[in-house]
C-alpha cells in the first residue's frame, strides 16, 4: 500500500476553525521548510511522518494477517 502524493496546500487552502474559517493557523506563517503538504504537519514524537508510519503499519498488518495496535 502506498499513499498518494498531493499537491502541497497553503495556510490559506486550510480550515483551522469552523466558526472562523479565515482564521489562519495558530503558529502564524513561520513554519518549517521541511513543511511541504499537509502531511508533512503531522510528525511522531521522534520526527517520523505519521502519515508514512501509519503506511508502514497498515502494509505489516496485511502482510502478516494481524491487527495494529496503537498504544
Amino acid at each position: 500500500m502506498r499513499a498518494r502524493r498531493q499537491a502541497a496546500a497553503t495556510d490559506a487552502d486550510l480550515v483551522w476553525g469552523i466558526d472562523k474559517p479565515d482564521a489562519g493557523p495558530p503558529w502564524g506563517s513561520d513554519i518549517a521548510d521541511t513543511i511541504t503538504s499537509l502531511g508533512d504537519y503531522f510528525v511522531t514524537a521522534d520526527g517520523r511522518q505519521l502519515v508514512a508510519v501509519m503506511d508502514a503499519a497498515l502494509g505489516a498488518s496485511i502482510r502478516t494477517g494481524k491487527p495494529i495496535r496503537i498504544a
